[in-house]
This record gives C-alpha cells, sequence and structure tokens, in this order.
C-alpha cells in the first residue's frame, strides 16, 4: 500500500501534472501507474518527480502522525469524487471516520500562485 501511495505522489508532484492531467492519464494507460510514469519520463513536456524527495514527503507526514489518503483509497469521501477537479491525494492527521459526518474544510494549495 505504502509504494501505491508514493507511486501517486511522485506522479502528483512531477511538473505540469494536476489531478485533471493525473486522471486523464490513469484513464489513458488503464490504471497502470508504470506505464504512467514511463509515459512522463519520456515526456518532453512533464518532467517526473524525484522518487526521494517523494519517499521523504510521505515519511515526514508518518512521522508527524498522519498519513496520505488517495482517490483510490475506499475512505476516499464521494462526496470530494463528484467535483470537476479533486484532490488526488489527501494529506491527513486524525480519525478518518470522521469524513463520514457532516463536514467542512479548509483547502489550501501546495504550489500557490
Amino acid at each position: 500500500m505504502e509504494e501505491l501511495k508514493l507511486n501517486i505522489l511522485q506522479i502528483l508532484r512531477s511538473e505540469n501534472i494536476g489531478s485533471q492531467i493525473f486522471l486523464q492519464l490513469i484513464n489513458k494507460f488503464k490504471n497502470n501507474l508504470n506505464d504512467v510514469r514511463d509515459f512522463i519520463k519520456k515526456s518532453q513536456k512533464f518532467k517526473l518527480a524525484d522518487y526521494e524527495l517523494v519517499k521523504q514527503e510521505y515519511h515526514d507526514v508518518r512521522a508527524m502522525g498522519g498519513d496520505i489518503l488517495t482517490y483510490f483509497d475506499a475512505e476516499y469521501p464521494d462526496s470530494l469524487k463528484q467535483i470537476s477537479d479533486p484532490p488526488i491525494i489527501l494529506s491527513y492527521i486524525g480519525d478518518l471516520s470522521l469524513l463520514k459526518k457532516r463536514r467542512i474544510a479548509i483547502i489550501g494549495s501546495r504550489s500557490a500562485s
């Protein structure tokens, strides 16, 4: 499971890859993350993120008592899947069962312009 999260995170941290392009690539390559990564490596439009940096990011989240929830996890909120540009990953600390209750969110961008 950790390897899956790291692969998704690596693709998302790649240059010029946002959630919509990520989902398009996943659909194009029929959910094969290795094929998506190979495509990004060969592309001149994208630059694959450094795996070691991504791994460190993930371990930093884990060291704080958190984890990463992906769009493909069963616990991912259905309400977020309904929006036009859903976040592919959610970093969290706390009780995931709260996602099933009424909620509000404060959302920030990792790469704000």
